[in-house]
């Protein structure tokens, strides 16, 4: 037979060769990947961190590649016939803050002296912009410095209106012109907002309250008597918990009994309403509970002769009598 030192070199031989062939086998097979970083959307608390964005002045794409950002400039894009944008796009968030700042336009209709009809030219592309507190200029107008007389207010609402300002817009607390209007007690301005026909006028803000409502908190009658005009009012609106217009009135004293006798003539009133009992600070008194404990005489009397009851009893089971005489 054959040396025994052949056939160990054909064995040397043949696992050479095996392994050889495995080493080339898994180059072959061996892939080179190209990472690009992935676009991860901000989240809503660095969204809410002001400069979040820091210098990063171009529209965001999931793809992530460099190209694919406006703004970036590359051999494949840099030409005129190129089909990407090099047009540098403040991020969305960025530009809704911008948007809602005070501008020219709310400090002059904010100022005693009249809008001009050139300063509307001006600035009408402002007209319809809102402040950080989503006031409009209609919201300035009627908010503006005391000695601003209310014809004048009147005429810059009426050119506002014109040039397209939403006279029925609210605030962040839900306050429209007319709200302001009532609360600044400029009667003339409520009253000429009441009467146009696109107004609305029974907006409750955040806290529940509507214009009737602040009216009679200013004990204001020309303004109650307006709204209550009007048909659909809800004269049983419960503001801050416990409080509706009569009960608000009933509090006020006989002195606002005048207004305590509109809203008893009004369809739908209810004279044994209280607030919110779902509430934890309900207390549970109607409007005779409070014209007892402030003595109203007169407005008593107008709610009794209205069955308002006399045996209700509020959350620690006081009734009106008790309330009369405590």
């Amino acid at each position: 037979g054959l040396p025994l030192i052949f056939w160990v070199i054909i064995g040397a031989a043949v696992l050479v060769a095996v392994i050889w062939g495995v080493v080339n086998f898994t180059n072959g097979r061996k892939r080179t990947i190209f990472t690009t970083g992935t676009f991860n959307p901000p989240t809503e608390q660095q969204l809410g961190k002001q400069g979040f964005f820091g210098n990063y002045h171009h529209q965001y794409n999931p793809l992530s590649k460099a190209e694919t950002l406006s703004g970036f400039t590359s051999v494949a894009s840099s030409n005129r016939n190129s089909t990407r944008s090099n047009v540098e796009i403040e991020p969305p968030m960025k530009r809704m803050k911008e948007e809602k700042k005070f501008n020219i336009l709310h400090q002059l209709a904010s100022e005693a002296e009249p809008i001009s009809d050139e300063e509307l030219e001006k600035y009408k592309n402002s007209v319809t912009a809102v402040d950080p507190e989503d006031r409009t200029c209609i919201h300035w107008a009627v908010e503006s410095i005391s000695d601003k007389p209310e014809d004048v207010i009147i005429s810059d609402i009426k050119k506002l209106i014109n040039y397209g300002c939403d006279v029925n817009a609210r605030d962040s607390e839900g306050a429209t012109a007319v709200h302001l209007a009532v609360r600044k007690l400029r009667i003339e301005v409520a009253l000429f907002l009441l009467s146009l026909p696109e107004v609305e006028c029974d907006v409750a803000d955040q806290n529940g309250r509507t214009p009737l409502f602040d009216a009679v908190c200013a004990n204001c009658y020309p303004i109650v008597e307006k709204i209550l005009e009007k048909e659909n009012i809800d004269v049983n609106c419960v503001a801050y918990i416990n409080d509706t217009p009569l009960i608000r009135c009933a509090r006020l004293g006989d002195h606002a009994l005048p207004i305590v006798e509109k809203l008893l003539n009004y369809p739908g009133i209810d004279v044994n309403k209280v607030g919110n009992s779902m509430d934890p600070d309900f207390k549970g008194k109607t409007a005779l509970h409070e014209a007892a404990s402030c003595n109203s005489v007169q407005i008593m009397n107008a709610l009794i002769k209205r069955k308002a009851n006399i045996t209700a009893p509020d959350v620690f089971q006081r009734t009106p009598l008790f309330c009369a005489v405590e």
